[in-house]
């Protein structure tokens, strides 16, 4: 069975699409961060990542608690479109929902950049690899 790393699906999708010097706006869990989860495989890959700032990270996880516990709300979804504002002024070019649970309400986000759903990228991956293509 081969096994799939949603980190290098998405990089490699990353810099297959998003053309020169890539830099991604990170949403994600503060262990993401934490354990240096993208850090390796973005450096091989020329990619700058660009995390919230620490108020900013916190707003990022209420929501990311909030949607497991079913108890989301639009006033917090809406609190992304300035932490991605920030995101963009830093250098990114794209954001990455790096967290099956902003996967959940990626319709919902209003970004000035191009949002980037890491679980869809993975699960399109897989589809194309069980196709053989």
């Amino acid at each position: 069975i081969p096994v799939m790393s949603i980190v290098e699906e998405t990089l490699e999708h990353i810099v297959t699409h998003s053309g020169d010097d890539p830099s991604i706006g990170m949403l994600a869990s503060s262990a993401v961060q934490k354990i240096s989860l993208y850090e390796h495989s973005a450096k091989q890959r020329g990619v700058s990542l660009h995390y919230p700032s620490a108020s900013d990270q916190r707003a990022v996880m209420e929501l990311i608690n909030a949607i497991k516990a079913g108890r989301h709300s639009a006033a917090q979804i809406a609190q992304l479109e300035p932490i991605l504002k920030a995101l963009q002024s830093a250098g990114a070019n794209c954001a990455l929902l790096a967290c099956t649970e902003l996967s959940a309400v990626s319709s919902q986000i209003t970004s000035p950049l191009p949002v980037l759903d890491a679980a869809e990228i993975l699960a399109r991956a897989i589809v194309k690899a069980a196709r053989g293509d």
